[in-house]
C-alpha cells in the first residue's frame, strides 16, 4: 500500500506541474496562488464530485483518489499541495473538495 500512494504521490507531482501565464486572466483574487481560469460570470457552485472530474481529472484519474482514501488533514494537504502545482481552486471549492473527498474517500 504505501508504494502504491507514493507511486500515486509521484504521478500527481509530475503531472500537475504546469506554469499559468499570469497575463492570460485577470485575477479575482489578492492570492496570486488561487488565480483561476473560471469566468467571473460564472455564478454556479460546483458540488465536490463535479470539482474533482472538472478540475482534478485534468492532470490523473479519478480513480486514483478512490484508491487512496485519507483522513481530512490528508485530503486538506493533498489538495493544497495540488493547488500548489497548479489546480484551479478558489478558497470555497477548495473547501467543498475537501469535504467531498473527506466524506467519499476518508479513512
Amino acid at each position: 500500500m504505501k508504494q502504491f500512494v507514493m507511486c500515486f504521490l509521484i504521478v500527481l507531482i509530475l503531472s500537475a506541474c504546469t506554469i499559468e501565464n499570469p497575463t492570460s486572466a485577470p485575477v479575482q483574487n489578492t492570492k496570486p496562488s488561487m488565480a483561476t481560469s473560471i469566468p467571473a460570470s460564472s455564478t454556479s457552485v460546483m458540488t465536490g464530485e463535479q470539482l474533482l472530474t472538472d478540475r482534478c481529472a485534468d492532470c490523473h484519474s479519478p480513480d486514483k483518489v478512490k484508491q487512496s482514501p485519507q483522513n481530512r488533514d490528508g485530503w486538506v494537504k493533498t489538495v493544497s499541495r495540488m493547488m500548489s502545482k497548479g489546480a484551479q481552486l478558489t478558497d470555497t471549492e477548495k473547501q467543498i473538495l475537501v469535504d467531498y473527498l473527506a466524506a467519499t474517500y476518508g479513512k
